[in-house]
């Protein structure tokens, strides 16, 4: 099983971190007061790094889900 690490400097599992809603991830890292960057985003894929607030990645989410396509691009303008 892939891992990667996460943002308390532990292991998170993918299929564990995949599990939740992408959008809600996102919404709970910038809530903490994180920020994230937009890697990828086509049509049918993205990727996110999400960071501290100062830039320093801790973790990639990964997804094909189309409403996270949207949610970025809706943000991104």
């Amino acid at each position: 099983m892939s891992e990667e690490r996460s943002a308390s400097g532990g292991r998170a599992s993918t299929a564990a971190r995949n599990a939740e809603d992408p959008i809600a991830t996102i919404e709970r890292w910038t809530d903490s007061g994180a920020d994230y960057r937009v890697v990828h985003l086509s049509d049918d894929a993205a990727v996110v790094d999400l960071t501290t607030c100062d830039g320093q990645p801790m973790e990639r989410l990964e997804s094909a889900d189309p409403r996270l396509i949207e949610f970025l691009r809706r943000e991104s303008d």
